[in-house]
């Protein structure tokens, strides 16, 4: 794939779903190095719920790994988690996105109760976090308007919580699994931080790997 121009790859073998074996499982070291050694970019989907402990063992063995953790590292209802991490792992990079329905308006009310503290991480180190690099895109059919109009909303969603106080989303209704048109508390980032995390470290990230 990368010989026929692709520049850089997607692992989803994080996802509990698609776990077949622990990251960290030697038929995987391989491919790792190959990665590694020639900088590609590398997006991986973990939960790190689950297999935090298979993630920091993969990248002890390659510390050179162009690394973006999807959804903060798993860990947007535990900042803890991802504060170990970044602090464990200087040259990991983590994504900001969340995506549509129940899995959004988790991450975004996980968000909303502890924002001061994941806005000061960003702030410490804005380096480290990238927008949307795990946001999907895909749009629907064509014609299909309500599947257009949930991405746009999912779209603006992700980019309130970095840019603005305050944006629209889904929330939790009272009922029991309903959803409700809600407003949430976002982290407002100053400059040059937002612009860092809406472009900048997207290009140091992907301008890493060279086409032999």
């Amino acid at each position: 794939m990368v010989s026929a121009g692709a520049r850089g790859v997607k692992l989803y073998f994080g996802h509990q779903k698609l776990h077949a074996r622990p990251l960290d499982d030697p038929a995987h070291a391989s491919l790792f190095e190959w990665l590694e050694q020639r900088s590609v970019p590398v997006l991986v989907h973990v939960n790190t719920v689950r297999y935090r402990d298979e993630l920091a063992r993969v990248l002890r063995a390659h510390p050179r790994l162009e690394l973006v953790c999807a959804h903060l590292c798993g860990s947007r209802t535990d900042l803890d988690r991802l504060a170990g991490l970044l602090r464990e792992f200087p040259r990991l990079r983590v994504d900001t996105s969340h995506g549509a329905g129940l899995p959004g308006v988790d991450g975004f009310t996980a968000i909303e109760e502890d924002r001061d503290r994941l806005r000061a991480l960003i702030e410490i180190q804005p380096e480290r976090f990238l927008f949307g690099s795990d946001l999907v895109t895909a749009r629907g059919a064509p014609g299909d308007l309500d599947a257009a109009r949930a991405w746009d909303l999912q779209l603006a969603a992700n980019l309130g919580l970095l840019e603005r106080e305050r944006f629209e989303f889904w929330r939790h209704a009272a009922r029991i699994g309903a959803l409700t048109p809600g407003v949430y508390f976002g982290l407002a980032l100053p400059e040059p931080a937002v612009s860092r995390l809406l472009g900048g470290n997207a290009r140091a990230w992907l301008g890493a790997y060279r086409p032999p």
